[in-house]
């Protein structure tokens, strides 16, 4: 029997290393990308140069929020000022030195999901092992740590760890109230809920959307007549709604209220998430719902631990799949998901590593062979993608985990820099880093939200002035240089007449009709051309 328990743990704990070991993996070439050179060059995800040019902004001592509506640069500021607060103070020595503060903006994305993933395992260890000797504690903590890593760190959240955006950091404030209420909350629930109410006002201060785990929390203290602790996982959060509200004025509420709201609501999208959902978090999804039943046999954990993990679990699915029904939605709607997956993956671990002590006897090991099987194969294959992922193989069909930039590209944008720099005016750049790295003088043209924001505002006449084709059609722009990705903007601005420079190859750069006027915009054109 000994030697079967010994299998069975054996078993438990390399279900959980393989994947947590392929995951990390990805995580160190992902992150290696990211800082690296190139990273200074490629967006790590949609939106991401957005955020780092309002951080930058606020580290200039330049207003964070003006009016979407206004012309010319019809800026945009669509989250929540503690997330660009927040990510200005990080980075704050290096807010001079475009070429380290954007790897510095990332490395606080790592650390506060690192910080997430870390209080999960916190509560696993030292609250949910409690009943347990030290020795038997220890290889069972082993095995949850694992796989929380393993969910935290993979396919879904990908290159999101790494990117400078506000989605991860109010994940991880909310993650980290739920398991303050979970862990604190049998002993000294009122104290308890206004600490975690603190972390869930943190939560919302990045992102205003980010209020799904505090909904389960709420609804699962109303759920048990536990009104006080409603209230005050509450409370932090109206004091801050209502002081962002009152004195960040009518441009904050602009931004984060209105602009937000014009995206419209897509089925297409819907199903395109679940997809992604089931493709890169299928597996940890399902374990943490086949957990859910089976909580009620969990000794260590209390009665208003399992309420409240089922409450998130459902408030966070439910919200994400309706929230990522909007028109550009991504993965980024299920992190608070996540984070409650990852609770529950633990916990299951920890609940079949009781199953194999209890079941330890020749006549149940030999009935539990084709689950353990299925189980190991399925793992298998989890960390198998990331091991593909990691080779190379697929090119980019599995999911690329490195930033790929071929090594004329760099040049090009360099070789823009210097153009953008003799030509003057209000240039409209939006290679890398939407021309971050051309490091444009403050403020500067970006339509990165043109999607999200600025086309459905232009096509219901919200917008004040001419929008971006009025600009465009008005030649506004002495230059323009595009990504090659940008091929709305760059159809509307060859529409207008700009036209197309040869002798670029991955950037596309424009300049408008050449009258006598302009003829030294040109020639300074064409004199960069024949430099390459």
């Amino acid at each position: 029997m000994n030697r079967q328990l010994t299998g069975l743990r054996a078993f438990v704990l390399a279900i959980c290393l393989v994947p947590a070991a392929a995951a990390i993996g990805t995580l160190a070439v992902r992150t290696g990308s990211a800082l690296s050179p190139a990273g200074l060059y490629l967006a790590t995800s949609g939106g991401e140069p957005v955020s780092m040019y309002n951080v930058l902004k606020l580290q200039r001592g330049l207003p964070l929020y003006q009016d979407p509506r206004d012309p010319p640069f019809y800026p945009t500021t669509l989250y929540n000022a503690g997330f660009y607060a927040f990510y200005a103070a990080a980075t704050w020595p290096w807010r001079h030195d475009t070429a380290a503060v954007v790897p510095a903006m990332r490395l606080v994305s790592l650390g506060l999901q690192a910080l997430g993933v870390g209080a999960s395992m916190a509560l696993a260890l030292l609250a949910w092992n409690r009943r347990r000797s030290p020795r038997a504690a220890g290889w069972a903590g082993l095995a949850m740590a694992l796989a929380a890593v393993a969910t935290c760190f993979g396919p879904l959240l990908g290159w999101w760890t790494v990117t400078t955006r506000p989605d991860i950091g109010a994940a991880a404030f909310a993650g980290i109230g739920l398991v303050v209420m979970i862990g604190l909350g049998g002993r000294r629930p009122l104290a308890a809920a206004a600490i975690a109410g603190a972390c869930l006002a943190a939560a919302w201060s990045f992102k205003q959307s980010c209020v799904l785990i505090a909904g389960g929390m709420v609804l699962a203290a109303i759920w048990q007549r536990r009104y006080a602790v409603a209230a005050m996982l509450m409370l932090p959060s109206a004091l801050v709604v209502a002081a962002f509200l009152a004195i960040l004025g009518p441009d904050y509420r602009a931004n984060v209220l209105w602009a937000t709201s014009l995206s419209a609501f897509s089925l297409a999208n819907l199903a395109r998430m679940a997809s992604l959902l089931a493709v890169k978090g299928g597996l940890p999804l399902l374990a943490s719902a086949a957990a859910l039943p089976f909580l009620g046999r969990a000794g260590w954990m209390r009665r208003e631990e399992r309420a409240t993990l089922v409450a998130c679990w459902l408030t966070t699915l439910l919200g994400g799949l309706v929230t990522s029904c909007r028109t550009g939605s991504e993965a980024n709607y299920f992190f608070e998901l996540w984070f409650v997956v990852v609770l529950l993956v633990m916990a299951g671990v920890r609940l079949l590593w009781d199953a194999a002590e209890s079941a330890a006897s020749p006549a149940r090991v030999r009935r539990a062979r084709p689950a353990l099987a299925a189980l190991g194969l399925m793992v298998a294959a989890w960390a198998g993608l990331d091991a593909l992922r990691i080779a190379g193989v697929g090119d980019g069909r599995l999911g690329r985990i490195r930033l790929a930039l071929e090594p004329g590209h760099r040049a090009e944008v360099d070789r823009a820099a210097g153009l953008a720099r003799r030509v003057g005016g209000e240039i409209y750049c939006q290679p890398a880093l939407s021309g971050l790295a051309l490091d444009p003088p403050f403020p500067m043209p970006i339509f990165d939200d043109y999607v999200y924001f600025h086309r459905p505002a232009a096509e219901r006449g919200l917008l004040r002035g001419p929008g971006l084709r009025g600009l465009l059609e008005r030649h506004e722009f002495p230059l323009i240089v595009l990504e090659a990705r940008s091929e709305e903007i760059l159809a509307a601005a060859l529409a207008a007449g700009y036209v197309r420079q040869p002798g670029w190859s991955y950037l596309a750069v424009l300049e408008p009709p050449a009258p006598a006027a302009d003829a030294a915009v040109a020639a300074v054109m064409r004199g960069a051309g024949a430099d390459r």
